[in-house]
């Protein structure tokens, strides 16, 4: 969940509904992330709730076989030279990401805002 200065988003991902203990799972292909889905799949749901409106359900398309398409998609751009949709991150993405959470714990100590630009340890 994110609170703004306009509202709320929340993002609900539920990857299972329920479990029986009862039953055990079959690895097959991959009987959770494979290439079947079971009854009890879970999906995800995105909620925008402004400020003095009323919440908003945001379509979202779950599928389940293979991590979300992210088994054939990420392979397929590393190595086959397919386009992908998306750029795709570098090493400066990388480095950017790991600088957060220093960052976070820095503000945390301080209770200041910090700028990733300034950490240096």
């Amino acid at each position: 969940m994110f609170n703004g200065t306009r509202g709320r988003l929340e993002l609900e991902v539920e990857e299972t509904q329920w479990a029986d203990p009862g039953t055990g799972v079959t690895a097959g292909s991959g009987a959770l992330h494979g290439d079947v889905a079971p009854p009890n799949s879970g999906g995800a749901r995105i909620r925008v709730r402004p400020l003095w409106a009323p919440p908003r359900e945001v379509p979202v398309t779950v599928v389940h076989e293979g991590h979300g398409g992210a088994d054939e998609r990420m392979p397929a751009a590393m190595f086959d030279g397919a386009a992908s949709p998306v750029a795709l991150a570098d090493e400066r993405d990388g480095a950017r990401a790991l600088v957060i959470g220093p960052a976070a714990n820095e503000s945390f100590a301080t209770g200041e805002p910090v700028s990733c630009g300034t950490i240096t340890r």
